[in-house]
Formats: C-alpha cells, sequence, structure tokens
C-alpha cells in the first residue's frame, strides 16, 4: 500500500498459497485471496492509495506462455482516494484541589479533573493522564503520578464525543521547604498518546493539559535539640569492661509539636569533634511526642565495650534515626560533653622528665657528666617496673635534629604515683664536633595510657670545642736478615709516631704483613695484628720488634707493610680527623725468600710387561724412580700411584690402577726399581693408552 500523493509506503504483507491444503490451481482456474486491514491514522492515509498485489513474489513456481510474459504479468494494481476520518479530541477539564484552603506542607489533598472528549469521534481505547506538581519558587517537581482510565473495565467504555469523564488523585504534598511556596498542579491527559486525535486539518493535536497555582504554607516542625551531656565518673575511668553512667535533655525548640510517637538517641564516641566520625557506643529510645518547648532528661548507666581504652570527645544525639521530620533542623542534635572521656583498663603511670643539667661548655671525643630527673605524674605504678633513658645529641633547643646517641641508662624499680628518681650519667661526645649542642633525655617502658608525648626533655645549651685529633703514622721499618731461607725466622722492627696535635688515648692495632714486590704475582702473606694500649701523645712515638715464620716451600722477594690504627668494618680504633692520615707504610728495602735445597723424585722410566694387553685381562708394568735433587729424602714412607690415561697428562678423568709403597729412602743420584703385576683392566678400557 502506497500513498501515491505523499509517495509513502504505508505498508507492505506477505500472503502464503499453501496448494498442499486449498489445492493446485489448473490451467485456466483461479485461486481467490483477501486481506482485511486498516489504514493508519492521520494525514499519512490522506490522498490516493494504490494498492498492489504481486503472486508468486518469490519466483517459487515456474510460469511460461508463448507470449514470454508469464513472469511479468504477476502483478496488478488499484487505486482509491482516502479522506481524513473522524478523531477524539481529549481535554482537560474542570481542574481542582481540595482542600481549597488551609494548604500547607504535608497536607494530604485530592486533585480533580474531568477528561472531555471534544472531538468529532469516539475514543478507541484506554489511556493514562499524568499529574505533576512543581513548586515555581524552587523549579523543582516535588510530585508525580498517572492516573489511568482503562476501557475495559465495567461501567467504562469508549468516550463518544461531547462525553467527559471524572478522574481524580490523592497525595500529600512534601513536608518541609519542598512542599510550601507557590505550587502548581498540572495534568496532561492520554500523555502515551494512546488515543489517535488529530485536528481537522490532520495535525496531531497538542496533548489536553490543564493547570492551577496555589499557594502552600509551611506547617510548623519540632527541632529536637540535645544539651547538657555529662558522664560519671569522671575521667580518668578505670575498668575493663569499664562501667559509665550518662546523662543528657533533649528540648523542642521549633515550632510544632512532634507525631512520630518514638525516637532513638544514641551515646557516640569520636575520637575528634565530629560525632560524624564516631562509633555508637549505645543506644536509648525514647516514647513519647514532644510539644513546643517541652523537654525529656535521660540517665542511663551502661558497660563500655571489652578492652575498650583511649580519650575520646562523648556525644548524644537525638532522632538518631530521623524518624522525627525537623525540616532540616538537625545540627542541633548532637551535643557533647564538656571533658574528654578517658578511659583505661588499669591505672597508668605518667613519666616525666623533670630536669635535665649538662655542663655549659664541652669538648668532642671527651666524656662529660649529665644530671636528670625522672617523676611519675600518673596514677597509677609504673608497669613494668624497670625501663631505660635514652640520651642523645640534638642540634637544636626543640631536640628535634638529633645528631648522634650518646647512651642508654636502665633503671629498676618501679615508682609510685608522685614519686621521682635522679640519675647521673657520664657520655662521650662524638669525635671532630663544634658548635652548640643539647642532650635530650628520653624515658620510656612502663604503661602510660594517652600520656606518652611528654617524655622528652632538652638540657640547655652545651658550647662544644673541637679537640684536636691525633694523626699516626708508621715512620720506620727495619726486617732482619734482608735474605731468609721459607720456612726459618726474621725480625720486624717498626715506629709509630703521632704527628698530629691531639693525644692518642685508647689503645689500637698495627697490622704486619708481606707484600710481594712489584714484578711478582701479587701475593700477600699477613703477619700478625699487635695492640697498643699506653696512648701516645702528640709529637710521640713507640717502636717495637716482632719475630716471624715464614712458611716452607715459599719464595719470592716481598716488601713488609705496617698499618697502623687500620680502618676495618667499625672504622678506626682512634678518631684521626678527617684528613692527612697516613696509617700505611711499606718498607722500601724488600725480603729475598730463598728456597732451601730439597729431594726431587722423578719417575726415570715405564716399563710395560707387554706391548699390548687385552680388555678384560690383566696387566704388569715397572717402573724406575730416582732422586734428581741435591740432597736426600727425609720422608722415610711414600706412595707411587700408577694411572691409565689416554694421554700424557694427569687429569681428573684418567683411572687409578694401583698404588706401591716406595723402596727405599734415596740419596742424591739413587734410585729404586718397582714392579706391579695382574692388574685387571675392564672390558669397557679398549684403546690406546
Amino acid at each position: 500500500m502506497q500513498n501515491t500523493t505523499t509517495g509513502q509506503t504505508l505498508s507492505t504483507v506477505t500472503l502464503d498459497y499453501d496448494a498442499a491444503t486449498r489445492g493446485a490451481v489448473a490451467p485456466g482456474g483461479a485461486a481467490d485471496q483477501q486481506y482485511a486491514f486498516n489504514l493508519p491514522d492521520g494525514m499519512s492515509s490522506v490522498g490516493t492509495i494504490q494498492f498492489t498485489v504481486t503472486t508468486d513474489v518469490l519466483n517459487q513456481i515456474f510460469e511460461y506462455n508463448s507470449a514470454g510474459t508469464a513472469e511479468s504479468n504477476n502483478t496488478a494494481m488499484i487505486s482509491a482516494v482516502s479522506g481524513l476520518a473522524p478523531a477524539a479530541d481529549l481535554q482537560v477539564a474542570n481542574l481542582s484541589l481540595t482542600p481549597t484552603t488551609g494548604l500547607q506542607s504535608g497536607s494530604d489533598v485530592v486533585l480533580s479533573w474531568d477528561d472531555v472528549n471534544k472531538g468529532d469521534a469516539a475514543t478507541g481505547g484506554s489511556w493514562v493522564d499524568s499529574v505533576s506538581v512543581t513548586n515555581q519558587n524552587t523549579g523543582a517537581t516535588i510530585f508525580a503520578a498517572t492516573v489511568p482510565y482503562d476501557a475495559s473495565a465495567t461501567g467504562n467504555g469508549p468516550l463518544g464525543p461531547g462525553d467527559s469523564v471524572a478522574q481524580q488523585d490523592a497525595f500529600q504534598i512534601p513536608e518541609g521547604n519542598a512542599g510550601a511556596g507557590p505550587l502548581q498542579f498540572t495534568v496532561v491527559v492520554d500523555s502515551t498518546r494512546s488515543i489517535a486525535d488529530y485536528t481537522s486539518t490532520g495535525a496531531v493535536d497538542p496533548l489536553g493539559t490543564a493547570a492551577i497555582t496555589l499557594t502552600s504554607a509551611l506547617a510548623p516542625y519540632p527541632d529536637l535539640a540535645a544539651s547538657g551531656v555529662t558522664f560519671s565518673p569522671a575521667s580518668p575511668i578505670v575498668g575493663d569492661p569499664a562501667q559509665v553512667t550518662v546523662g543528657w535533655t533533649v528540648t523542642n525548640v521549633g515550632t510544632g509539636t512532634t507525631s512520630a510517637g518514638s525516637w532513638v538517641d544514641d551515646v557516640v564516641y569520636s575520637s575528634d569533634d565530629n560525632p560524624a566520625d564516631g562509633h555508637v557506643l549505645a543506644s536509648f529510645p525514647h516514647s513519647g511526642d514532644l510539644a513546643v518547648n517541652a523537654s525529656y532528661t535521660q540517665s542511663q548507666t551502661f558497660l563500655l565495650p571489652p578492652a575498650f581504652q583511649g580519650q575520646y570527645h562523648l556525644f548524644v544525639e537525638t532522632n538518631a534515626t530521623d524518624v522525627v521530620f525537623e525540616n532540616g533542623s538537625t545540627a542541633n542534635n548532637d551535643a557533647e560533653a564538656s571533658s574528654l572521656l578517658d578511659v583505661t583498663p588499669i591505672p597508668y603511670a605518667d613519666l616525666i622528665v623533670s630536669s635535665v643539667t649538662a655542663p655549659s661548655t664541652a669538648a668532642s671525643g671527651q666524656p662529660m657528666t649529665v644530671d636528670w630527673s625522672v617523676a611519675n605524674q600518673g596514677i597509677g605504678i609504673t608497669n613494668p617496673g624497670s625501663w631505660d633513658d635514652t640520651l642523645s645529641l640534638a642540634t637544636d633547643p626543640q631536640g628535634q635534629n638529633i645528631v648522634a646517641n650518646l647512651g642508654t641508662f636502665a633503671h629498676t624499680g618501679a615508682l609510685s604515683p608522685g614519686g621521682s628518681y635522679s640519675r647521673s650519667g657520664d657520655v662521650t661526645l662524638p669525635n671532630g664536633i663544634s658548635g652548640t649542642y643539647c642532650v635530650v633525655v628520653h624515658t620510656s617502658g612502663p604503661y602510660e595510657f594517652i600520656y606518652t608525648n611528654n617524655n622528652t626533655t632538652v638540657s640547655g645549651p652545651i658550647n662544644v670545642t673541637l679537640t684536636p685529633a691525633p694523626n699516626l703514622t708508621v715512620t720506620n721499618i727495619q726486617a732482619t736478615p734482608s735474605t731468609v731461607p721459607s720456612g726459618s725466622t726474621f725480625d720486624v722492627t717498626w715506629t709509630v709516631e703521632n704527628i698530629g696535635a691531639g693525644d692518642a688515648n685508647g689503645s689500637w692495632p698495627d697490622d704486619l704483613s708481606l707484600q710481594e714486590a712489584p714484578g711478582g704475582s701479587n701475593r700477600t702473606i699477613g703477619l700478625g695484628s699487635f695492640t697498643y694500649s699506653d696512648n701516645l701523645a702528640a709529637g710521640k712515638s713507640y717502636t717495637r720488634t716482632e719475630k716471624f715464620t715464614l712458611p716452607a716451600d715459599f719464595q719470592g722477594v716481598f716488601q713488609v707493610v705496617v698499618s697502623t690504627d687500620p680502618s676495618g668494618i667499625f672504622g678506626r680504633a682512634l678518631y684521626e680527623g678527617t684528613t692527612g692520615i697516613q696509617d700505611t707504610t711499606i718498607d722500601p728495602n724488600p725480603i729475598v725468600v730463598t728456597q732451601p735445597p730439597n729431594p726431587d723424585l722423578q719417575v726415570a722410566k715405564i716399563t710395560p710387561a707387554a706391548p699390548t694387553f687385552q680388555a678384560g685381562g690383566t696387566l704388569g708394568l715397572s717402573f724406575e724412580v730416582i732422586n734428581e735433587g741435591t740432597v736426600a729424602t727425609s720422608t722415610p714412607h711414600w706412595t707411587d700411584d700408577v694411572y691409565l690415561s689416554l694421554d700424557d697428562t694427569l687429569s681428573e678423568d684418567d683411572i687409578l690402577l694401583a698404588s706401591v709403597g716406595n723402596q727405599s729412602a734415596l740419596q742424591p743420584g739413587e734410585s729404586y726399581l718397582s714392579t706391579v703385576s695382574n692388574i685387571p683392566i675392564s672390558k669397557n678400557k679398549s684403546g690406546p693408552y
């Protein structure tokens, strides 16, 4: 179907012809078909409508005639002129609100109106009216609903031209400011356009709409205010779980009486002054409405949770679950106790360093005496009964910039509330510092509840002067004799001088070693470490001599190296400043270590018992050992090992065949002959060896 006036296709449908049930169409025969339908409403169906039918649209039947038009004559058309049909026109009439006076926020109202058909045709079905209420001051839609008209319901039906039907909706205007001010009540009939509705020109008729505006006053509302929050006993409360009694007053400071009948007051604790960050300790219901300016007072005793401790803000929040409408006046629902709630499971100590005394002048690297006192200003005996006092050195009067730990001093003995003790401690200042410093004394260890931020006190300023540092250096090394056979002894004499401006007080090591002279293989042999403990004044020196034994089988050209107060894993034993340190000296005169004469055993020859041997059989051989050295062997017994090898180099993959004891000790040039026989050979060991 196509509107040829507008060119719009209105509908396309497909109808099946089932030859199995209706029978085949014989030559010259016909089969009747029909299709019933409604033209679309409105202007789309106004004009000349062309109806086109095409049979065998899918070319499922093979067709042929002599004229060759069997496939092109499958379509027929007819046209008809269609005009605009009569249509319904739904409008809203007689819009009114009950009650008509005394309107205020929270009022129950009934909105009534008539749906009127002002068209020239009956309605064709059901529809839905929409209702909305808008606050003209805020622009907010404060209510919205739909009211249906069911044409199929008993007593209902199509609405003829000029007929009407009464509609209404009962609802409550929102409480509070949202429901106060000029309110516009609007009804839209058939808001979903379920009913065809056209003007005489065929245009879509605007939705039927009606509105009235009425002023709604703000109703009086309650305003619950909490006040007078107290708790007992006073802080600190001791116990686990601890018991507390909380009291408070709630007053209605609003303009209206409560209507909820009951509500809940919460007791809340918080680590800050914002109850919204807190947690509920207990909830207590209140029953009975509260008139304007009326109040009630509660006092409740309850146990705090197990292990509850700390310092908190305590609040009471009335109307905690918001069952009483207060029109936004809820800021005064919370009230705080005038003092903080302190809860501790046991009586606590509170240690303070009540005084610190240090000398006004001191020197770096030198000892000084510090005096301090510690007092317990808490409510309990110290637990445990022993702890440490720590002394530190700081560069600022606040004691924040700690530069050194001066020491830890143990205290043993419980301290009762109000008790104290005084202590003196000798500490040594760090080396190499100068300027103004302070001593920081910190005490801690016992349980102190929340009072752990007052355990530190700082001394007055100390003017620290720089103590001159020593500088130890090795000034002389003598090794005798200059030529030493390996395995024998030699003496080393060395001198250490303090060339610094300060005395060397304490003890330190001198480390000695042999270092191979340039041109060697960089071997180093430690000789020993020797401690000096007699102090050494500036400009003074000491000389020491020690005897050492060289390893045997050792030779080469070496130099003696002496390091005094060397820098190790933990630094130096003495502070010697930061520049000009000369702690290591190398003797420029070398020691020549010689090797003494030794025997030199060699295998002179090997003689197999046969040129070839059978794998899986045995072999035999003899070999001669000769002393090619210049001295006789000093060891009476040794072992000669016989190996089977694929090459002429002894290695880990060679096979040990036999171990034979020596025949005799050998003088220079002497030899002995050993014979081994019946040595089994594995079957898988064939080949040249």
